[in-house]
């Protein structure tokens, strides 16, 4: 995790020092992010770890010029000996952006929702909550790259799980 934190942190100091655009977030503003990345789901016992596909489409309305309510659909697949799994999350997010007036918007928030799987068979439904940090850099007024890690927990196979995602999309203001 410390890795993952630190990864995020040298990004946005390189982002920040080279400007690209100018754009900035206002209240009514309205993005689409498309996501891709990797997921870490930890589950204590059975002690499993494993590094996933995932992919997210993200659609926001800023009800502030700081604040944006996210809506968020994730798709994570994953292999073990040669046995596929996948499982999705759909998650209601409050989101708190710094800096809207430039084109490097650092932000932080918290997230709930459905997580279900199909798990070797097994499939199930829970709820799943956590926390994100990231950073949006507009290269036009309208469009920008995100970084992002978030940190989730939810019920998997009846054990608490951790999910640890590191995603890079790009991100339109509609």
């Amino acid at each position: 995790m410390k890795k993952i934190l630190i990864c995020l942190l040298a990004l946005g100091l390189f982002i920040g020092i080279s400007r690209f655009a100018s754009a900035a977030v206002h209240q009514g503003d309205t993005t689409l992010t498309l996501s891709v990345g990797f997921t870490d789901m930890e589950v204590p016992d059975p002690d499993f770890s494993s590094w996933d596909i995932t992919g997210r489409i993200a659609l926001g309305k800023f009800l502030t010029n700081n604040f944006q309510l996210e809506g968020i659909v994730n798709g994570t697949y994953g292999e073990i000996e040669s046995e596929s799994y996948h499982y999705a999350s759909f998650l209601i997010r409050p989101n708190f952006h710094f800096a809207t007036e430039s084109a490097t918007v650092p932000y932080i928030g918290v997230a709930a929702g459905l997580f279900t799987y199909d798990y070797f068979g097994e499939d199930g439904s829970e709820f799943i909550y956590g926390a994100q940090i990231g950073i949006k850099q507009f290269i036009r007024d309208n469009v920008f790259l995100q970084i992002e890690g978030s940190y989730l927990r939810t019920e998997f196979l009846e054990e608490e799980t951790n999910l640890f995602k590191v995603l890079l999309g790009l991100g339109f203001k509609l």
